[in-house]
């Protein structure tokens, strides 16, 4: 933890060159130095985590899920990839911002949390940065991972640092798995008590598309 105050000075260089590679969005960048591109939504804001492009559409069958159950209730989608928010802005579901999560370290972290102040954090699937994880501890905010992925290469890799696993786990207030084996995973690092609920994916609504598209396609492909 202690090696994320060596992160600011380099994240800059980093993140042009990755812009020059088109690898980063030229308007949103800078939200990965933790400063955010839209305002906070007023009342209760709930706050998911997920990696990639796959992840983050999964996370829109419990966003309807959620803000079905709280009325009141925004949602905020944080991802690390410029072709998942590609993709999130095509399918937004209602009352749900995006923003890319900003690098792990102090500094943008509390850039962060300080704006969007959270109600509650949620890590989808594998994506769980251990200094947000703590700083969100400290803050008294509930957390919990759902949908949580390990097979037996990633549980051997994490298992050479145990006690850090542990930490990371148990600050979780509710920890859910896609199967059986990677709830025993967790449970072997220290998770105090995994529920399995299966991937998020099936419970996500259809993407959007184009009709015309479609049309055009179809008929190119009739008969075959």
């Amino acid at each position: 933890m202690a090696l994320t105050w060596l992160i600011p000075p380099l994240a800059k260089a980093v993140l042009r060159r990755r812009l020059k590679w088109g690898k980063e969005d030229p308007d949103r960048f800078l939200e990965k130095l933790g400063q955010p591109s839209k305002k906070r939504p007023d009342g209760p804001l709930i706050w998911i985590n997920a990696v990639g492009l796959g992840e983050v559409l999964s996370l829109r069958g419990l966003i309807a899920s959620l803000t079905k159950q709280h009325p009141k209730a925004q949602v905020l989608v944080t991802s690390t990839t410029r072709d998942s928010a590609k993709a999130f802005r095509e399918n937004l579901p209602d009352r749900t911002v995006h923003q890319f999560l900003p690098i792990d370290a102090p500094q943008f972290r509390k850039r962060f949390l300080d704006h969007w102040k959270p109600d509650v954090a949620i890590w989808a699937e594998q994506d769980i940065w251990p200094g947000f994880v703590v700083e969100v501890k400290k803050r008294r905010i509930p957390q919990a991972i759902v949908a949580s992925r390990m097979d037996e290469k990633a549980f051997r890799s994490r298992l050479r640092a145990q006690k850090f696993a542990q930490a990371i786990l148990q600050r979780m207030s509710l920890i859910t798995a896609q199967d059986e084996q990677t709830a025993k995973h967790l449970s072997e690092l220290g998770a105090l008590d995994v529920r399995t609920t299966g991937s998020l994916k099936p419970a996500a609504p259809p993407l959007t598309f184009d009709q015309k598209r479609l049309e055009t396609a179809s008929n190119r492909l009739e008969g075959r």
